[in-house]
């Protein structure tokens, strides 16, 4: 017997068993109090209905989740987002019903995510996956046949465009290589208002930030507010902007920031100067909701300036906003990216009171039609865009459709097709879109090219074949003239 067996009077053994029954008594204990996370059964049929994806995603069996999120234009499954984003934006939807969905799995040559697909047949749509294994090979097979390879990024971020639409199988397998694109980092983050700003002490204030990253991969955003207090919030893959509000408590002048990172590269704002001033005695406030003329759709991120004063705000995602303003009289005005600017002016705020004013915005974005020529080379065929906007927006893309499954962008691209047999017609489609998001239009044309050498081939051939079928026949007349006898004429009886 030990010393701690003649202390306690206990075996140590004994004394290890029941503190083995204790840790496990206090462990059904815990379970019995704390919340458990509830299972999130999704059955066939569900259909989700991302708002700016044009898509509609369901699953073939039965699935079980922890976590779904649904964004503007994907689907977020335990942390695998399916991204879907269809050109033109535009009825019908695209269907899309999930076969397989094992996205992290880690064979070589197995399939991560399987789906069939349907979307009308001058359609362009993208899909694209974030959070697949980081710096990986996927390639995708389309109907079982193999249409490209690509590396996934940094945050396992991949996007596979479709072009030749009826319905496909489409496979997404795990490749054997490791490795990845050069990645791009993102755009310089811009707070949009005109500093200094000014506010008071105890007011809320709502800035809008804006960035883009090239590979649509998802950001981090972090607002420094200048008091040594920081926000810091996520965005899913191809978000270009977001919203923080900040109060100050005290008076002075700060200088707000904003940093963003795709999780390799951070790039930052230029500063935005914020004056915070005591709080007036006769205050009031002016507040309304910003919306699209055309759809009647809230604005966020829209720019409320109230002169005189500097005050002023963001819209939230709703479209809101609130500002406080000493009590008096004043031009209220409201711009965003890619409107038109409205002002309200002699807007009187009195004490205590607040004040509506809302603000319809019209796009500077047109109606647009596309358009293109092209002229043959061979199999090579030259395309030129011809589309046109009537509004004060340029056209800024273009997203090419070359029927045979391909894709491609810039206003003259050039493309050489495979042509098999002696001639084929491919549907060829073009969506032009101005700067505003997802703001497009489309045609399509068809064109027939013919496959020269195999046709002056074929032509030959059968050249060639007459003329031996006409030396044949020639042959075979001539030696059948030699073979049949002349017929010489009998002797006249003499007389």
């Amino acid at each position: 017997m030990d010393d701690v067996e003649r202390r306690t009077g206990t075996p140590r053994a004994v004394g290890a068993s029941c503190r083995l029954v204790a840790c496990i008594a206090f462990a059904v204990f815990l379970s019995s109090i704390l919340p458990t996370v509830a299972a999130i059964t999704v059955q066939p049929g569900v259909i989700f209905q991302p708002s700016q994806s044009w898509g509609n995603l369901s699953f073939a069996s039965t699935q079980t989740f922890n976590t779904i999120v649904v964004d503007p234009t994907g689907v977020t499954f335990d942390g695998v987002r399916f991204g879907i984003q269809k050109f033109p934006n535009a009825l019908p939807r695209v269907e899309i019903t999930i076969g397989t969905w094992r996205p992290t799995q880690t064979t070589v040559n197995a399939t991560s995510v399987r789906f069939s697909a349907t979307s009308p047949t001058t359609s362009i749509v993208y899909f694209n996956f974030t959070y697949l294994l980081a710096n990986r090979e996927y390639f995708l097979q389309v109907d079982g046949v193999e249409q490209a390879r690509k590396f996934t990024s940094a945050s396992g971020q991949v996007s596979f465009p479709w072009s030749a639409w009826s319905t496909h199988d489409f496979n997404v397998f795990l490749g054997p290589r490791s490795g990845g694109p050069v990645n791009q980092c993102p755009a310089e983050p811009a707070i949009p208002g005109n500093p200094p700003l000014t506010t008071f002490v105890g007011s809320s204030v709502t800035f809008v930030g804006t960035s883009m990253d090239p590979d649509r991969d998802p950001l981090t955003w972090t607002w420094m507010w200048g008091d040594g207090l920081s926000s810091t919030l996520s965005t899913p893959p191809g978000t270009d902007q977001t919203t923080a509000s900040h109060t100050w408590s005290t008076t002075g002048d700060y200088n707000v920031s904003l940093s963003v990172t795709d999780s390799i590269c951070v790039v930052t704002s230029e500063l935005f100067a914020v004056h915070v001033i005591p709080r007036p005695l006769r205050i009031g406030f002016i507040e309304g909701t910003v919306r699209d003329a055309a759809t009647f759709a809230p604005l966020s991120g829209a720019t409320i300036g109230v002169v005189p004063g500097g005050y002023g705000q963001a819209t939230d995602v709703q479209g809101r906003y609130n500002v406080s303003v000493a009590a008096g009289s004043y031009t209220v005005n409201a711009s965003a990216t890619f409107y038109a600017p409205v002002s309200r002016l002699s807007i009187v705020v009195s004490e205590n009171q607040t004040t509506v004013v809302d603000f319809i915005l019209a796009s500077e974005s047109g109606n647009l039609t596309a358009s293109f020529d092209f002229t043959i080379d061979g199999a090579t065929v030259h395309f030129t865009d011809r589309s046109t906007s009537d509004g004060a927006l340029p056209i800024t893309q273009h997203l090419w459709a070359f029927g045979d499954g391909t894709t491609g962008t810039g206003a003259t691209p050039d493309h050489t097709y495979a042509i098999s047999g002696l001639w084929s017609t491919y549907t060829v489609t073009l969506m032009a879109c101005d700067p505003v998001p997802d703001h497009c239009a489309g045609v399509s044309k068809d064109l027939t090219l013919v496959n020269w050498p195999v046709l002056l081939a074929a032509i030959g051939l059968i050249a060639g074949l007459a003329l031996v079928g006409v030396a044949v026949l020639f042959w075979y007349r001539r030696r059948r003239d030699e073979e049949e006898p002349v017929e010489t004429p009998a002797d006249e009886p003499e007389l």
